[in-house]
C-alpha cells in the first residue's frame, strides 16, 4: 500500500514530466524537420537519412537507449536498417483470351491495363473463367451471384457496379440513391475479397478502359514512384484488371452472356471453358533505409509498449518541396516529446517503452512492415502500439483548437476509459471523439494489427493541404500537440501499470 509521501512523490514525478513538454520544443522539432534543408524527407533520399541523424540525436539527448543490437550483440544502435526495393510498373504485358470460337489477344494499355496500384512481382496467371454477372449477394433483393460456386483461385470476370450501370438494371425501380449505390458497390468488393480468386477482370467499355487508364498513370510524381520491402509472397493472388468487354464478347456469347445488352443484375455465376491468361515482368533495384528506434527499459524488460510515428514525406519534385509539417513531422515531434516526459519523470514504466520513428510510410507502411518481420521485442511480447499521424492542426469547425480524434482496437475497450479518465484529470484540455476499429492499413498501426497486437491512435485528422506543398511548419498548433502529448503520458503510464499486471 503507497504511503502518503510515496504518493505525493509519484504526483511530483508525473507534474515534472509534464512540465517538460513546452510548445517551444515541438516547435524547434516541426520547425527543423519540414524545412527545405531535408527537402521532404523522401524514403531512402538525403533528407530522409538527415531526419533520422536528428531523430537519433533528441533521443540521445533526452537519455533514452538505443534499442537495436548489432549482429554480434557487442554494439546498440539507434537505426534498424531496411532493406527496401525500388519497383517498375509491369513490362512486357501478355493477354490471351481463348474460346472455342477464337482466340483473342488484347492489346496492353488500350484494350485492357492492370489496376493495381503495387506490384512487387512478375506474374503469369491462367486459368478458366467463371463470369459471375454483378458479383453480389444481396438477400434483401433477392440477389445471389455466386450460389454454391466456389472461385477460389480462378479468374473472375465481372461487370462493375457502377452508377449507371445500376441504374440500367432491375434495382433501378427500386429507389437507388447514392447510398445505396455505394453499399452495393462495397458488397461488389467485399465478395469477391473474401472469395479469394486469381484475378479479377472488370469489363467496361473501351472508352472507360482508356480513361481510367489515364486516371491510373498520371504524369510521375513521388506518389507513383514504387517502393516496399520484398513481398513475403506473390501478389498476384490479389490482380485486378480492367479489359474492354468487346475482347471477352464473342467468347461468353457462346454462354448465352449478351455484353451489348443490360446484365440481369440477378444473374448466376458460369463456370466456362474459356481459356485466359496474363502475364508481366517487375524488375526490382534495391535501396537502403532505416528506421530509428530508443527504448526505455521497464520493471518488466521482456515486454513492451511501442510508441510510434512515421518521419518520411513525399520528398521534392520539380524542385517544389513537399514538407510534410504535419504529415508527420507532428507526429515525430510528439513521440519525442513523450519520450522526454517519460526520462525526465524519472518514473520507470512497468514494462519497457520502445519509441519507434519509421521510414517509408509514405510508400505503404514499409518501415513497420519491415519492424514485425524483425521485431526487437517478440510480437507476442509486444502488449501494445500506440501510433502518432497527423496531430498537428485544427479543422474549420475546431474554433477552440481542442478537438483530438483517437482510435483504438475494439478488442480493447478499456483504452478509450484511461485517455477519457486521464482527460478528466488534466482538467479536460481535450475534445475527444475515440473511435473502436477493427484495424486497417492507413497508417503504421496496421501491420501491428494484422499480427493481433492491440493497437491505437491519434490524429487531429484531414485537412486541404495533405500531401501538398503547402503542408507548412507556420500552420502547425504547437499548443494543440502539446495537450495530445500530455493527455498520452498519463495514459503511457497507465497502460504500463495495465500491462505490467497481466
Amino acid at each position: 500500500m503507497l504511503t502518503l509521501a510515496a504518493v505525493a512523490q509519484d504526483q511530483s514525478a508525473i507534474q515534472k514530466g509534464l512540465a517538460s513538454v513546452t510548445t517551444s520544443s515541438i516547435g524547434a522539432h516541426v520547425n527543423f524537420l519540414a524545412s527545405p534543408l531535408l527537402e521532404g524527407r523522401y524514403t531512402s533520399e538525403k533528407g530522409a537519412m538527415l531526419a533520422s541523424e536528428y531523430i537519433a540525436t533528441m533521443l540521445a539527448h533526452y537519455d533514452v537507449q538505443p534499442a537495436v543490437t548489432s549482429s554480434s550483440g557487442a554494439k546498440r544502435s539507434y537505426f534498424q536498417n531496411v532493406n527496401l526495393f525500388r519497383y517498375s510498373v509491369p513490362t512486357n504485358l501478355r493477354m490471351a483470351i481463348e474460346a472455342e470460337c477464337e482466340t483473342t489477344i488484347p492489346t496492353p494499355n488500350s484494350d485492357f491495363f492492370i489496376y493495381n496500384k503495387a506490384l512487387y512481382n512478375g506474374f503469369s496467371v491462367g486459368g478458366q473463367v467463371v463470369f459471375v454477372g454483378y458479383g453480389l449477394r444481396l438477400p434483401e433483393y433477392g440477389i445471389d451471384s455466386y450460389g454454391q460456386l466456389d472461385v477460389r483461385g480462378k479468374v473472375v470476370v465481372v461487370i462493375p457496379a457502377t452508377k449507371k450501370n445500376l441504374l440500367a438494371t432491375s434495382l433501378a425501380t427500386r429507389g437507388l440513391n447514392n447510398e445505396k449505390i455505394s453499399a452495393i458497390q462495397i458488397n461488389q468488393e467485399e465478395e469477391l475479397k473474401k472469395r479469394n480468386p486469381r484475378a479479377v477482370v472488370y469489363l467496361c467499355p473501351a472508352e472507360e478502359v482508356s480513361r481510367r487508364n489515364q486516371l491510373r498513370n498520371p504524369t510521375i510524381s513521388p506518389f507513383d514512384d514504387l517502393m516496399g520491402v520484398a513481398p513475403e509472397s506473390n501478389s498476384a493472388s490479389d490482380l485486378r484488371i480492367f479489359l474492354s468487354k468487346a475482347m471477352m464478347a464473342a467468347a461468353l456469347k457462346e454462354y448465352g452472356v449478351a455484353l451489348d445488352s443490360p446484365i440481369d443484375i440477378k444473374s448466376k455465376a458460369i463456370q466456362t471453358r474459356i481459356k485466359f491468361s496474363v502475364s508481366a515482368e517487375v524488375s526490382a533495384a534495391p535501396l537502403k533505409d532505416r528506421n530509428v528506434l530508443g527504448v526505455i527499459h521497464g520493471e518488466d524488460t521482456t515486454r513492451c509498449i511501442i510508441v510510434g510515428a512515421h518521419y518520411d514525406h513525399n520528398g521534392m519534385f520539380n524542385g517544389v518541396i513537399y514538407p510534410g509539417a504535419d504529415d508527420n513531422a507532428s507526429g515525430v515531434a510528439g513521440v519525442l516529446m513523450l519520450a522526454k516526459a517519460m526520462k525526465e519523470s524519472g518514473i520507470k514504466p512497468s514494462v519497457s517503452i520502445l519509441f519507434a520513428l519509421w521510414t517509408g510510410e509514405e510508400k505503404g507502411l514499409v518501415g513497420s512492415t519491415y519492424y514485425v518481420r524483425n521485431p526487437v521485442y517478440p510480437l507476442t511480447q509486444t502488449v501494445m502500439y500506440v501510433n502518432y499521424d497527423m496531430i498537428g492542426r485544427n479543422g474549420l469547425k475546431d474554433t477552440a483548437k481542442l478537438s483530438a480524434n483517437f482510435f483504438y482496437a475494439d478488442s480493447f475497450s478499456r483504452v478509450k476509459e484511461i485517455v477519457e479518465a486521464n482527460n478528466a484529470k488534466l482538467g479536460g484540455i481535450l475534445n475527444l471523439c475515440g473511435t473502436p476499429t477493427k484495424g486497417g492499413n492507413s497508417s503504421d498501426y496496421g501491420p501491428f494489427s494484422d499480427c493481433l497486437v492491440p493497437f491505437m491512435g491519434w490524429t487531429t485528422g484531414n485537412h486541404p493541404d495533405f500531401h501538398k506543398p503547402t503542408d507548412t511548419a507556420d500552420k502547425i498548433d504547437p499548443e494543440k500537440i502539446q495537450r495530445i502529448v500530455k493527455l498520452s503520458f498519463l495514459n503511457l503510464l497507465d497502460l504500463s501499470k495495465e500491462f505490467g499486471k497481466r
